[in-house]
């Protein structure tokens, strides 16, 4: 016995309804997270359940886990910028923070759900911008240390995205000369700063808790307060295995610090001397910047950001050179 065609679709309706409701809602994330971004998001309007599912942390971890990760080339700086161009400043979780210095804002955005969210600059002339996850309250927070020319103050500005419609100024508890050294980063809720001037202040590192907005000061290595006391050298921050990290070309060396644990202010180094047949192959590798250190390999860019190259510092090999690139996930998250 055959049924009508219209009695036939009414009954898989129904019977498709009822087999998606009986389904778990971990068994529905393991199929939902095998979708592109954008048709994860169009899936929202299939139903509340759904809906709820896909704006979950857990289900947005687990789709960029296993999401392929978006390549991006970071545009070098331009001493005259175009009215439409950013420069990259940060990454977390999918989401890019950018500035247009010509029309004054900047915004974050998503790459692989094109989303994007434009936010006022903060009142400084110089921006050294990061954004952070807050894991207690899934919040995203985007930090500006401001640095003036003409004060010996240092203010950080906060905005919590969301919550804050202007910054918030929160003063860095150093005071230094106008002729100062600033260098800063950010990992895993920390904000690291080290500030020194060759005339009036001893090199000081302060780490900022995002979270809670307070800070706390972290004792330098000795040989870093030497070199920066010497005036001939510049220390600048750096990625040490995903861990905050300092480096200092000194001669024909380049000494590297991680910072372990921010409590003990427990510091690992690392020395690196370039073999000559490497100097050789790569004439200008002293005026390459270091700017992250991963397992034996260092990588190195040039200023402005254009060039990079990796040099394995156990095998003395270089590894490859080419644009300055970054891995971002491709995940799903939206601030709204």
């Amino acid at each position: 016995m055959q049924l009508a065609a219209t009695n036939d679709v009414r009954f898989s309706k129904k019977v498709c309804s009822w087999n998606v409701c009986k389904l778990t809602d971990d068994l529905i994330i393991e199929i939902l997270i095998w979708l592109p971004p954008k048709s994860a998001t169009r899936f929202k309007s299939v139903c509340k359940s759904w809906c709820m599912i896909i704006k979950t942390r857990k289900f947005i971890e687990k789709h960029m886990q296993r999401a392929k990760p978006f390549i991006y080339f970071v545009t070098p700086s331009n001493p005259a910028p175009k009215a439409n161009s950013f420069l990259f400043h940060s990454a977390v979780d999918g989401l890019i923070l950018e500035v247009n210095s010509i029309q004054r804002y900047c915004r974050i955005r998503n790459h692989a759900t094109t989303w994007n969210l434009v936010l006022p600059l903060p009142d400084s002339k110089r921006a050294y911008m990061t954004m952070s996850y807050l894991s207690s309250s899934e919040k995203y927070k985007v930090l500006n240390l401001q640095v003036r020319a003409d004060a010996p103050s240092i203010f950080l500005d906060v905005l919590t995205v969301g919550v804050d419609v202007t910054w918030r100024p929160v003063e860095v508890p150093i005071s230094c000369g106008n002729k100062r050294f600033v260098s800063s980063g950010t990992f895993d809720g920390v904000s690291y700063i080290m500030i020194y001037c060759h005339e009036c202040c001893p090199p000081q590192m302060l780490a900022f808790q995002i979270e809670d907005e307070r800070f706390v000061k972290i004792p330098m290595p000795q040989r870093v307060e030497v070199l920066c006391s010497s005036g001939r050298y510049a220390i600048k921050a750096i990625e040490f295995n995903k861990k905050f990290g300092l480096c200092c070309k000194f001669e024909e060396e380049l000494h590297i610090w991680g910072l372990q644990d921010d409590e003990k202010a427990e510091w690992d180094e690392v020395k690196i001397v370039f073999l000559s047949s490497v100097v050789k192959q790569f004439s200008d590798i002293y005026k390459y910047i270091p700017y992250k250190i991963a397992g034996t390999e260092i990588f190195m860019m040039t200023h402005p950001m254009a060039w990079h190259f990796c040099y394995d510092f156990k095998s003395n090999k270089l590894l490859w050179d080419s644009k300055m690139s970054i891995t971002i996930a491709t995940s799903l998250v939206s601030l709204i």
